[in-house]
């Protein structure tokens, strides 16, 4: 799945890791892997198709999605952390500058659930945001294209993944970003989300 293509890879100014690509500029991407466990870390061009690849093995197929869109230089795009620094998410922000950009908090690759209170960034990538995507449901492609295309439309869009328990949170906190970016919920039409499975089925 690799390209053999590799992108340059150096010291940014601020001293934070970062690739080109061509004449772009991003920060890595940095993001889960299955369940949390194991990362995965994208530095180089050759690194961007495997990502992709293993978000999709894992089901991760919004993360995906959008990996694959920045292959295609459709977006900008990367998931962040609950320790990513606030001083690391301006870095990246500075980085993307004026380029449709996704970025991505995977709330619910996380248990127990605790909503923004686990994201010390959390309220940064709101104010960050022009638009914002609370998905409390699951995974669908045109979900997250619907991000690109948000993106593509006003620069910067933040995409939530959380369930359902803590979406009022998620919510709460974009809506009283003082740079009021426009906020849409998806919810799940079956009830909650996740669907937990009857005690008795996993005994």
């Amino acid at each position: 799945m690799r390209n053999p293509r590799a992108a340059s890879v150096g010291p940014a100014a601020t001293g934070a890791d970062r690739f080109s690509l061509g004449s772009r500029t991003e920060p890595p991407i940095s993001g889960p892997g299955p369940l949390g466990n194991d990362r995965f870390e994208v530095r180089t061009e050759a690194d961007i198709a495997e990502a992709a690849w293993r978000a999709q093995q894992v089901g991760a197929i919004g993360m995906a999605h959008l990996i694959r869109a920045r292959l295609s230089n459709r977006i900008a795009f990367w998931p962040i952390l609950p320790e990513t620094s606030a001083g690391t998410f301006k870095q990246m922000a500075r980085l993307v500058g004026d380029r449709p950009a996704v970025v991505l908090i995977g709330d619910d690759d996380y248990s127990p659930d605790a909503g923004p209170a686990r994201w010390p960034v959390a309220a940064r990538a709101a104010r960050w945001a022009a638009f914002v995507a609370v998905h409390a449901a699951g995974a669908e492609i045109e979900h997250y294209e619907a991000a690109i295309s948000a993106a593509q439309r006003v620069r910067r869009a933040l995409v939530v993944e959380c369930c359902s328990a803590t979406a009022d949170a998620w919510l709460a906190l974009s809506l009283s970003a003082p740079n009021r970016p426009r906020v849409m919920l998806i919810a799940s039409a079956g009830g909650a989300h996740p669907i937990k499975p009857p005690r008795e089925a996993m005994q």
